[in-house]
């Protein structure tokens, strides 16, 4: 009898390891199809402030968005596969500064509507790979809103497609890279299209504890057009809640490293896996 009742312990606590979520990145989506909790929710609120000069004027934009939802559900299909529905109610805000004489002008509205269709090719926690595509459809009647937000997650003021690979190993006990590695076009109202190639890459170690360190280095080079790139370093950390990490909270602070890059950021967010 009392065998039996360590056995049965040994599965129960066994197949609670097996079915825990991993810590999830503060930014990078994680390319691991999970087909047993097959809803993923994120719930971000995220601030984004940029500051710069010319000509003698001041110029600062600040972007919210409050908050920024991201719903996805996973197939247990012979490949797996994952659907994804996001958007966020956003506020910017716009001011300037000539010899003392100070203009602000804002917006608050939904942002853009993107949808994501994800295909796992290798689908294993300690390795996946999976191919994706992504799609804006332009919803905001004001480009402030989007103006310091991350193009690959909230898109430009403009119609956006983006496909590529998002990919997850573990490097050494702990230790996960993810990459999100991908070509994006964006059509604006006025002027030709911008062409980008997306190369997002996050380390999350994994502590054993409810404090798990996390760095991004996250970069969107726009080819054309004359944007330019936009490559932020993003220090932050994960808490998980629960023996199974079902949920977590996310927090990072996005630090611009080019001239293209907005000036600094907070973001903090909830992640739950069901």
């Amino acid at each position: 009898m009392r065998k039996l009742l360590m056995a049965t312990a040994s599965l129960v606590l066994t197949a609670g390891i097996a079915s825990a979520t991993a810590i999830q990145p503060v930014n990078v989506q994680s390319a691991y199809i999970d087909t047993d909790r097959d809803w993923q929710v994120k719930v971000d609120y995220n601030y984004f402030r940029n500051h710069s000069t010319s000509g003698g004027t001041e110029f600062r934009n600040s972007t919210m968005e409050l908050p920024r939802i991201d719903i996805r559900k996973s197939f247990d299909t012979s490949i797996p596969v994952r659907i994804g529905l996001n958007t966020a109610v956003s506020l910017g805000s716009t001011g300037t500064e000539t010899a003392g004489v100070q203009t602000e002008t804002g917006a608050l509205g939904f942002g853009n509507l993107g949808l994501t269709l994800e295909a796992g090719l290798i689908n294993e926690k300690d390795f996946a790979v999976t191919a994706y595509i992504n799609q804006h459809f332009a919803l905001i009647h004001n480009s402030s809103m989007v103006g310091n937000a991350f193009r690959p997650t909230s898109g430009a003021n403009a119609y956006g497609f983006q496909t590529g690979l998002e990919l997850s190993a573990n490097l050494i006990e702990g230790i996960t890279w993810y990459g999100d590695w991908a070509y994006r076009f964006d059509v604006p109202d006025a002027g030709e299209v911008q062409n980008a190639f997306v190369y997002w890459n996050e380390l999350v170690w994994d502590t054993g504890t409810i404090v798990n360190p996390t760095l991004g280095i996250l970069g969107t080079s726009v080819y054309n057009s004359g944007v330019g790139t936009d490559l932020r370093l993003v220090p932050g950390w994960v808490n998980n809640f629960g023996d199974d990490n079902a949920y977590q909270l996310r927090v990072g602070f996005p630090i611009g490293l080019t001239s293209d890059s907005t000036d600094f950021g907070v973001q903090v967010g909830l992640f739950a896996a069901m």
